[in-house]
């Protein structure tokens, strides 16, 4: 197996495989539609039951990528058993965020090369409507790197996920639609749309502003705002400089929803190994 760090010290030499554009062009098709559809269901009226079903179907997705895709699959912050992990994961592809391989090669190149040209998505190499949106559809960033994820390769349920990913979104989108049009368009729509905006402020507004900057942090900061709507991830200065810890903050004050998460799980037995902040 390729010796991971040194793989992320020569990014101008790391091997790469191409997304198909067919892919590529449903993704950037499907962005475009739901934003659409979310412009939609605030045009069609506004109803205390739709917001809660938009949250309802919001905070799961967020947590899938905040502890599956991130914290779990991209640093190794905590481990755990097949059956959660697949749940965590599966949620995580619901929100829409490409591939797992993708999404975990984009970010630990991310990690390892912050705010210089080898950094997918840094507002300061490039604008910031470019971090924020521009780079997550780019026929630049089209690609995965085999070499920083050959773990996640030899995880036959993360591959199965990978394969799936377009069949569960569709689902998830059609039961949503069975129910009502309504119950799609916020369900669905509205609540995917500030879900991809929420994820994408880490990497564009997190790396410009913010609340505080950690010592060890780059230009990356945290934000209490952000911290408040992903969970515990908007505190992406301390995640910067402890990027190997499932823990971002002590305490309430925190916003680290996320960690309560995991400390239930290490709790059932569900996860182990669970790394913590000094």
């Amino acid at each position: 197996m390729t010796d991971l760090a040194a793989a992320l010290q020569r990014p101008e030499r790391l091997r790469w495989e191409p997304l198909t554009a067919t892919s590529l062009w449903i993704d950037r098709v499907g962005f475009v539609a739901v934003h659409i559809g979310a412009i939609a269901a605030l045009w069609r009226g506004v109803s205390t039951g739709l917001v809660l079903l938009a949250i309802a179907t919001y905070l799961p997705r967020v947590l899938g990528v905040t502890l599956g895709l991130h914290r779990l699959l991209s640093h190794k912050t905590f481990n755990c058993s097949t059956g959660p992990r697949t749940v965590l994961v599966a949620l995580g592809t619901l929100a829409m965020q490409r591939s797992v391989l993708w999404w975990v090669g984009i970010h630990r190149l991310h990690h390892a090369h912050e705010d210089s040209k080898y950094d997918p998505h840094s507002p300061h190499d490039r604008s910031f409507l470019h971090a924020q949106v521009g780079w997550f559809l780019s026929s630049e960033n089209n690609r995965v790197y085999p070499e920083l994820t050959e773990d996640i390769s030899a995880m036959p349920d993360m591959m199965r996920i990978e394969r799936l990913r377009g069949a569960l979104v569709v689902a998830f989108a059609g039961i949503l639609l069975a129910v009502s049009l309504d119950a799609f368009l916020w369900g669905f729509c509205v609540s995917s749309v500030v879900l991809w905006h929420m994820v994408l402020l880490t990497g564009s507004w997190s790396h410009l502003g913010g609340d505080h900057r950690e010592p060890g942090a780059r230009h990356s900061r945290d934000s209490k705002v952000l911290s408040l709507l992903l969970l515990g991830d908007g505190r992406h200065g301390t995640h910067h400089a402890n990027p190997q810890s499932a823990q971002l903050g002590h305490g309430v004050s925190s916003l680290d929803v996320g960690y309560l998460v995991i400390r239930g799980l290490e709790r059932i037995g569900w996860a182990t190994d669970v790394q913590r902040l000094n």
